[in-house]
């Protein structure tokens, strides 16, 4: 494989687990929503889409984008 493929793998591979992280920061945060608060779950998914641009590239980093802002609007935002 070349490198722009290398890079494009890598990407998706952090972007799956972005995807994982994802879910489990909503899941967790579920239960104290009330006392968490949203802006400080939304530094954390904003934590997340960094770590996942830094160690993805610009592929890892717009899923993680995507996967953090669906999460955070249907699992924190829709249910209250």
């Amino acid at each position: 494989m070349d490198r722009r493929g290398d890079a494009t793998l890598a990407g998706a591979l952090t972007g799956i687990i972005a995807l994982a992280v994802s879910l489990l920061i909503g899941l967790a945060s579920l239960p104290y929503r009330e006392t968490l608060g949203l802006e400080n779950v939304a530094i954390l998914y904003v934590a997340l889409v960094a770590l996942a641009a830094v160690a993805g590239g610009r592929t890892g980093g717009l899923t993680a984008a995507l996967v953090a802002a669906l999460s955070y609007n249907f699992g924190l935002r829709l249910r209250r």
